[in-house]
């Protein structure tokens, strides 16, 4: 999925994403992850 995500910003996407999953105890995002962050985004 991160694939997908513009090169520009993928890095920013990529440190968000697991600074996200550090916060919540996790070692790896996951597909789920990803869908989430992109529904409060409204994507």
């Amino acid at each position: 999925m991160l694939e997908r995500v513009p090169g520009f910003v993928r890095n920013m996407v990529r440190g968000h994403m697991e600074g996200n999953a550090r916060k919540d105890g996790k070692r790896t995002v996951t597909l789920e992850m990803m869908e989430e962050a992109r529904k409060k985004m409204g994507m």
